[in-house]
């Protein structure tokens, strides 16, 4: 399959990268369309995204996409194939690449979130992370140009009230 890399830090290229395996709670996407992210993407790019030093590249990027589930693991029971999904991601993208998110591939994993924390799985040792809580379906009614947006919003979100600390009810202006 085809993914965007950075080979190092401002060489940016189309590379041919395993195709994922899927384990009991992931979803192999087919992605339609993935988006550029202004912040993350510049800094993997640019060789500066905090936690990403250099010995890290090359680098698969991208983190906000869409797509079609086409085939889930065994402990899958939130989604279903041909459901359109948003936030997938390669965190582990093998073929000699590291992850700057992966999302910018011809096919990403979505993890069951829910599924896990429903079987009491949802930590570290288990492939957890807090990303996954983006990784749901896609309303119908909502275009798949739009269905970025909602891992924009999810950012925005986390922002505010994780990094800033605001509460509900506290005034920003």
């Amino acid at each position: 399959m085809y993914s965007v890399a950075v080979m190092k830090p401002g060489a940016v290229s189309l590379q041919q990268v395993p195709r994922p395996d899927i384990g009991p709670y992931d979803l192999l996407v087919k992605t339609e369309i993935s988006f550029i992210c202004n912040a993350t993407d510049r800094k993997v790019i640019d060789g500066h995204f905090p936690g990403l030093g250099l010995e890290n590249y090359p680098l698969l990027l991208g983190h906000e996409s869409v797509g079609i589930v086409e085939e889930i693991g065994g402990r899958v029971v939130n989604f279903r194939p041909g459901d359109r999904t948003v936030g997938g991601l390669l965190l582990e993208p093998g073929g000699g690449f590291g992850s700057g998110w992966g999302g910018h591939s011809e096919y990403v994993l979505i993890r069951d979130h829910r599924a896990m924390v429903e079987d009491g799985l949802a930590d570290e040792k288990h492939g957890w992370n807090d990303s996954l809580q983006i990784m749901q379906t896609v309303p119908a009614d909502i275009p798949v140009e739009a269905a970025g947006l909602l891992c924009t919003w999810r950012e925005v979100y986390a922002g505010m009230f994780t990094d800033f600390g605001l509460k509900a009810g506290d005034n920003i202006l």
